[in-house]
């Protein structure tokens, strides 16, 4: 596994930096971003977009906003690019 690094995410006008992981398995891949503690793994779809597949909930039980998870998935598109 790679090192954990700061996923640089602009949300509703305010520039967040999210922890993130790289996690490498076989021959696909997933990224780990914690979101207020828990923990969204976005994985690439058939389409080649990410997506959020599963949250884990730690501190709480709300789940991040759907805004938030699309913004993650866009700043993950933009580190690759």
């Amino acid at each position: 596994m790679e090192d954990p690094f700061l996923l640089p995410v602009t949300y509703k006008g305010t520039q967040l930096q999210l922890e993130a992981q790289l996690q490498v398995r076989g021959y696909t891949h997933r990224f780990e971003v914690l979101v207020n503690g828990n923990a969204v793994y976005f994985e690439t779809d058939e389409e080649g977009e990410y997506r959020a597949i599963a949250v884990n909930p730690i501190t709480d039980h709300t789940p991040p906003d759907t805004g938030l998870l699309i913004a993650i998935a866009e700043a993950i598109k933009a580190v690759l690019a």
